[in-house]
């Protein structure tokens, strides 16, 4: 078998703030992937432009978390995914003073139905104390 084409992802980390920059951009460094600030919501990427896009820990900070879900669509290649990881539960004191949302798994697979398409359009799974929403495009 003889390789024909290489292929090279396109992977960019995209922090919400600046003060939440540092540690992304440390991450990204490491890994020579390209960091940026922008606005979660409109990111300025065309539509259809990554494979897979994926968030942690962010959408239960959200005052309109469906925002960002329409979004990540968006900006998703058909046949692509986009996937969101959120906490089950609060287990850091710290996190309650910005924690806006604790979702279900129900909330998760409306957000996630109303932008997946496709026959397994929307899949929900607890792991650790996160649920895991994924959508496909």
């Amino acid at each position: 078998m003889k390789r024909v084409k290489v292929y090279t992802p396109k992977i960019v980390s995209i922090s919400l703030e600046a003060n939440r920059l540092y540690a992304n951009r440390f991450r990204a460094i490491l890994d020579g992937i390209p960091y940026t600030v922008r606005d979660v919501f409109d990111t300025g990427y065309p539509s259809k432009y990554f494979d897979a896009v994926l968030a942690e820990d962010i959408l239960e900070f959200l005052e309109e978390p469906e925002l960002l879900v329409a979004e990540m669509a968006r900006i998703t290649n058909p046949g692509g995914l986009f996937r969101i990881t959120t906490m089950l539960s609060c287990e850091h004191p710290s996190d309650l003073d910005n924690l806006i949302w604790l979702f279900d798994p129900s909330d998760l697979m409306v957000m996630f139905s109303n932008h997946a398409t496709g026959n397994k359009a929307v899949r929900v799974d607890a792991v650790g104390n996160h649920l895991v929403a994924t959508g496909w495009r």
